[in-house]
């Protein structure tokens, strides 16, 4: 079950399930997970006229364009986003290879399925070294990482709250 899916089916009026509590149960992507072409190309991005750090149409769309559930959302990426850089810190602080591989894969996902585009490039390649266990000098890209996560969350409160309560910033 996709994100979509998920926002198009429960109980309440706005068509998403109040009984939601983790991000991988609202955001969840096929076996294989998001594809390459995912991955976040700043420079094109900006050149493009696009939002270097949010896609809020894909956004929109996970949240289903519900102006709450949409807070709701990004609440959510936000807390479970804290918690899997922070395991990534740790995980980098203690060269363990396996939880680089598992805190930057999960955060990826959660990432893509939330239109944060910033982050995915220094994400996969940590998942990515962290796999190959190329564990030497990974503080650069973890310092990038957490750079784009504030970028992002500044963009995320910006938009949210520039916004009327019903209005998210809409790219052209």
């Amino acid at each position: 079950m996709n994100c979509q899916d998920k926002a198009n089916q429960g109980s309440e009026p706005s068509g998403r399930d109040s009984s939601l509590t983790s991000l991988p149960e609202i955001l969840s992507f096929p076996q294989d997970g998001p594809s390459a072409t995912d991955e976040f190309h700043g420079e094109a991005a900006a050149a493009d006229g696009e939002n270097p750090w949010v896609d809020w149409a894909t956004l929109r769309a996970a949240a289903g364009d519900d102006p709450q559930f949409l807070r709701e959302l990004v609440e959510l990426y936000e807390t479970q986003a804290e918690e899997l850089i922070g395991g990534l810190r740790r995980a980098v602080g203690t060269s363990s290879a396996r939880d680089i591989t598992h805190f930057a894969h999960k955060l990826v996902g959660a990432s893509v399925a939330c239109g944060v585009k910033a982050l995915v490039g220094p994400l996969r390649e940590l998942e990515t070294r962290g796999r190959a266990a190329q564990l030497a000098d990974l503080g650069p890209l973890l310092t990038r990482a957490g750079e784009d996560y504030e970028a992002t969350r500044r963009e995320l409160a910006h938009g949210l709250g520039a916004a009327s309560p019903i209005t998210v910033p809409i790219l052209v």
